[in-house]
């Protein structure tokens, strides 16, 4: 056998020259550097780069390894030899080891010494050379005596908790040894220093240390634990009487006496003898209160009795509470359907006075756009009328699916482009993004086109002005969604899981409606397998989700197999926002009296403003608030209002117009839908003049608009002698406004003989604009500047004809008319009498 360099070892036959290598990992070989090899029976014996190996020749394998750890001085093995007791005598790179190879203990020389690769020679008579850095070493093995030196293990620290515990040093308020920690053969611990370490050496010392030691804790570890470390560590040991051993191997692997350590871990006081009588005395005192107690509750047996018989008619009355709780529920079902029909009927009301009241126009002119409103109208009741079959049709499941295969984005831009011009009358940025590939769906396109009517007319209804409303189309993997966002008034969130319920209406809304819209919507998503979702925050708006799965493979069969409907109904065709008519933005003509009209209803407000812009200078407002708003600038003679309105409702905008001394005597119309006999009486205690039910009568609503107007025009001119031309209650004035009236009638007195003295002049000497003027003087004295000048001067000329001291042409040049003519004619208006008369 040979050795190859870094590649295991080979076989000649010296026979048949033949060659044969064995590699390192298929014989099982430790290190593929061999340093040499010996023969010794029938092993052959290999030094490696890392342990020695006894290679079997029978087996050609590997079947022991030797290292440090089995007491090999170091693990390069340089050279071996055999002796004559047949013992292996090897040098290491440190130092020299003999095995027995019958026992296969090792004994270790020289550790010390560095010795060389390919330096060692066995002379015949049985010495041993070897070579080393520092010179030659030789010996005979049979003059090679077993060291008889013997270790004594020593410990070096202890540490509580990782921390050295030195001499005299004080843990736990006490001192734990007095002696030096080698010296101690007892410790005494409490419970809470279980867990503590013993740093050990081994006497006399020797380099390199590879000395071996076995240590245990007897009633902890009773079992030896061995190793080179120089350390043990034992934690959380129970409480109770422990002995440590500790013992340390010689080179001959001969243990020494282990060195002895009692140590005692004291208990916690509950597991002291004194606590556990302490805690058996308390039992004690426990069980006898316990039977007293016992005793003390069988007689309060009867007592227990009554309290059962008391919890027990709580129990009834809590039944009848909740039979209440279910009464009431059904009392408010009940109310919300009748909330449901009052909307709906006013729903009606509005188109059939459009209606009732076109037919009357149409009769004096065939207009086009009466015989469209009129449509409309009719159509908008027929599309009302439908919306509550299809309801009740959804409710008994009798509703049929039609899917078709559609484009999503042309079909829902073909919806959205119907309410532009609806959104572009309220100023409204009504805007589609779609996505940016075609999308095929497939869907039932009439029901389809219904849930986004609802759901875009909503969002423009309940968006205010100069505000956006966005539609978009979003595509997942398996779905698609399309948003419908507004920035209106918002949803409060304890109603966000409500505004899908039948006849729900919210209470922020402010709008008319019958409830029945989105519940709709929803269940014509349910049907077609979607999902729709509301988020919202008061005040900032809405978004409306409804997502649809892609495919028709969640379709029944029989939902493809009614004939497909066109993409508009005809009635939604004719009503969609687009053909509605637009609003007459051009500014009302002037006349002597004006009329404020309040109404939500585009077309009726249109209709009415038509009507009375014949005779009178008109103002529309499209909620109470604008109403208010529009009363910053003028001082109508007349308000027209309905009642159900968005933002600020009729009756609150009458309430607030009674409130104020401005215009509290202006004559107040409600115009409404409303019919019940509370509403009715709750108006006429807020001070209105008239209460018209819709649907009304042109002429009639005309006749009580003329009316009121000449009602109010005769009660502001009395005859002189029941109303003087500066006779106020200034009891009812601020001080600020007396201060007014008087400086007024002072520029008056000393002006009223001028004929140029009007009412642009006396604003200027008042420093005010002629509008703002004219709206004070008319508050405070209710009527308007120019006929109290002309009234000034007719009763000073009155006074001139009662002395009859001048003639008639005299006297109209002195209160300022420039014509005698004029001054007879209005002094016979306003006096009844000619001024020759007049006495």
């Amino acid at each position: 056998m040979a050795w190859l360099d870094n590649q295991g070892i080979a076989r000649l036959n010296i026979q048949n020259k033949q060659l044969k290598t064995f590699h390192p990992d298929s014989i099982g070989l430790s290190n593929a550097k061999v340093y040499s090899i010996t023969k010794n029976g029938n092993d052959l014996w290999i030094g490696t780069n890392n342990g020695l190996n006894r290679f079997n020749l029978s087996s050609f394998k590997v079947e022991e390894i030797f290292y440090e750890e089995h007491g090999l001085s170091n693990n390069i093995v340089y050279s071996l030899n055999v002796d004559h007791e047949g013992h292996l005598w090897m040098s290491t790179n440190r130092g020299l080891s003999k095995l027995n190879t019958k026992t296969k203990q090792f004994s270790t020389f020289l550790k010390s010494d560095f010795f060389m690769d390919d330096a060692s020679f066995q002379a015949q008579d049985g010495h041993i050379y070897y070579g080393g850095y520092n010179g030659i070493v030789h010996f005979n093995p049979q003059n090679i005596q077993s060291s008889d030196k013997s270790l004594t293990p020593v410990i070096e620290n202890f540490k509580l908790n990782n921390k050295i515990i030195k001499q005299n040093e004080t843990v736990n308020n006490r001192i734990l040894f007095k002696q030096a920690i080698h010296h101690i053969s007892s410790l005494k611990l409490s419970h809470e220093e279980n867990t503590f370490t013993f740093e050990f050496n081994a006497i006399p010392y020797d380099l390199p240390n590879t000395n071996q030691f076995r240590y245990k804790l007897e009633n902890w570890q009773n079992n030896w634990q061995t190793g080179n470390n120089r350390s043990v560590t034992f934690t959380n040991v129970s409480p109770g009487n422990y002995r440590m051993l500790l013992s340390v191997c010689n080179a001959e692997n001969i243990w020494s006496s282990p060195k002895e350590i009692n140590i005692q871990i004291t208990p916690p006081y509950w597991q002291e003898l004194w606590f556990k009588l302490l805690l058996i005395g308390i039992i004690t005192i426990l069980l006898v209160t316990l039977y007293r107690w016992r005793l003390f509750r069988i007689r309060q047996r009867n007592i227990l009795l009554k309290r059962k018989v008391k919890e027990q008619t709580q129990d009834i009355l809590k039944k009848s509470n909740e039979i209440q709780v279910i009464s009431q529920r059904l009392h408010e079902a009940d109310e919300a359907k009748l909330r449901f029909f009052t909307n709906i009927s006013h729903e009606f009301r509005t188109p059939l006075t459009l209606i009732l009241g076109y037919l009357e126009e149409i009769e004096d002119a065939g207009s086009i756009q009466i015989r469209k409103s009129i449509k409309n109208n009719a159509l908008r009741l027929l599309r009302l009328v439908n919306q509550l079959i299809e309801f009740r049709k959804l409710d008994q499941d009798q509703l049929k699916l039609n899917i078709t295969h559609l484009e999503i984005n042309a079909f829902i831009e073909d919806i959205v482009i119907s309410f532009q011009k609806l959104a572009e009358q309220k100023n409204i940025d009504l805007r589609f993004e779609p996505t940016p590939n075609r999308l095929f769906v497939w869907l039932d396109m009439d029901k389809t086109e219904k849930i986004f009517f609802n759901l875009i007319s909503n969002a423009i209804k309940y968006t205010p002005e100069n505000n956006p409303v966005l539609i978009s189309i979003h595509e997942n993997t398996d779905t698609f969604s399309i948003e419908v966002a507004d920035y209106g008034i918002g949803i409060n969130e304890d109603e966000l899981t409500l505004v899908f319920n039948r006849f729900f209406r919210s209470k922020n809304s402010g709008e008319s409606g019958h409830g029945i819209g989105l519940a709709l919507a929803k269940g014509l998503v349910d049907m077609q397998h979607g999902h729709i979702d509301v988020q919202s925050k008061i005040h900032q708006g809405s978004i409306f989700t409804v997502q649809f799965k892609k495919g028709k493979d969640h379709f029944k069969p029989d939902d493809f197999n009614q004939h497909q409907q066109s993409t508009l109904s005809p009635e939604q065709k004719t009503n969609s926002p687009q053909t509605m008519p637009r609003v007459n933005k051009s500014l009302p003509t002037i006349s002597d009296k004006q009329i404020l009209l309040v109404e939500d209803d585009m077309e009726l407000r249109i209709y009415l403003k038509k009507i009375l812009s014949d005779q009178y200078a008109v103002i529309s407002a499209n909620n109470g608030q604008d109403a208010l708003d529009k009363l910053e600038e003028i001082l109508p003679d007349l308000i027209i209002s309905d009642i159900s309105m968005p933002v600020l409702d009729g009756l609150s905008f009458c309430k607030k117009i009674k409130e104020n001394e401005i215009t509290s005597g202006i004559p107040f119309i409600l115009l409404t839908a409303k019919t019940d006999s509370s509403t009715r009486i709750g108006s006429y205690q807020l001070g209105i003049d008239d209460y018209i039910e819709k649907p009304f009568s042109k002429n009639v609503l005309l006749a009580r608009v003329e009316a009121l107007l000449s009602n109010r025009e005769k009660l502001q001119k009395k005859p002189v002698a029941t109303r003087t031309t500066a006779s106020i209650d200034k009891t009812k004035l601020k001080k600020r406004d007396i201060q007014f009236w008087k400086k007024t009638n002072t520029l008056i007195n000393k002006n009223y003989n001028n004929p140029d003295f009007t009412t642009e002049i006396l604003s200027k000497k008042m420093n005010m604009s002629r509008s703002t003027f004219y709206r004070r003087f008319k508050h405070i004295s209710g009527e308007n500047a120019g006929d109290y000048i002309r009234k000034v001067r007719l009763h000073k000329a009155a006074e001139l004809l009662q002395k009859k001291e001048f003639s008639i042409q005299q006297i109209s040049i002195e209160v300022g008319f420039q014509s005698t003519a004029h001054f007879r004619t209005k002094f016979k208006e306003y006096f009844g009498t000619n001024p020759s008369e007049y006495n």
